[in-house]
């Protein structure tokens, strides 16, 4: 008797380890992909006074701006990289991974340049020369980012060759290796006496640009994706499309808020279930 209650601790304790070690994950690999397009910042504010704050070195604004028209350039595009992985998740009432309902982490690379521009035009009292001078003053922006959303799938719980699909998100970047750029341009126009166009000459001399480090930046984002994709056996097309909000937090400076930002991203993946 003895002997057989202890087998049948053994078998117990023997089934409970092969349950616990059938137990599924709650998230399934289903695809790595990459993609590539561009993305797009716009701020509430960004003016000569973000600008000093962003630079390192305030010296470099001490150009005479007597005269010029300023240009503020709300929006800061540029292009992006990125590499991503999805992962079935797992109901938990069914025990069965969902197709149409995906969990995405990744990491980009972007670029971006957010910039004020000043522009004067001076003209000869005889109307015979023009000269044209602009000081754009520009941040280049250095980001990775670490990014995560959760997507809804159409097509229900069968695999598809179309889909369509729509989530939420955030993102947290962090910049590197940022600069602050004055660059000084100048165009000059004779005309003869008939106001006739006779002479033009462009001056650009490098020389001229001023190059300073800026500082590092923290950003965090809110945003929606919404995209289709292709499937054919284990290979992946798709566009994506997304749309948010954000903050721009300059480290020792001010905070900055993007009301809104957008992307636009060809995807190339491989599908592994």
């Amino acid at each position: 008797m003895k002997n057989l209650i202890k087998t049948a601790l053994l078998i117990s304790v023997f089934s409970s380890g092969m349950a616990q070690s059938t137990k599924l994950s709650p998230l399934k690999l289903s695809s790595i992909n990459f993609s590539f397009g561009f993305y797009s910042d716009v701020y509430q504010r960004m003016d000569m006074d973000a600008m000093r704050d962003i630079s390192t070195n305030t010296a470099i604004f001490n150009q005479n701006l007597d005269g010029y028209t300023e240009s503020l350039w709300r929006e800061s595009s540029g292009t992006l990289i990125g590499l991503d992985a999805q992962f079935y998740r797992l109901n938990p009432l069914t025990q069965e991974y969902d197709r149409n309902k995906m969990v995405r982490f990744g990491i980009s690379y972007s670029e971006r340049e957010p910039a004020v521009s000043y522009n004067k035009t001076s003209v000869d009292s005889n109307g015979m020369r023009q000269v044209q001078n602009s000081i754009v003053y520009c941040n280049v922006q250095n980001e990775v980012n670490l990014n995560g959303a959760y997507i809804w799938k159409s097509g229900g719980n069968q695999k598809r060759i179309l889909r369509f699909y729509a989530g939420l998100g955030g993102n947290m970047g962090l910049t590197f290796n940022d600069e602050m750029i004055v660059m000084q341009n100048t165009n000059t126009t004779i005309m003869d006496s008939t106001g006739k166009f006779q002479y033009y000459n462009q001056r650009y001399d490098s020389q001229d640009d001023i190059i300073v480090p800026a500082r590092t930046a923290l950003f965090l984002r809110a945003y929606a994706p919404v995209g289709v994709e292709l499937n054919v056996w284990k290979a992946k097309l798709g566009l994506e499309g997304s749309a948010g909000f954000g903050m721009h937090q300059i480290m020792g400076g001010r905070t900055y808020f993007m009301p809104f930002n957008y992307s636009l991203n060809f995807r190339l993946g491989i599908n592994f279930n």
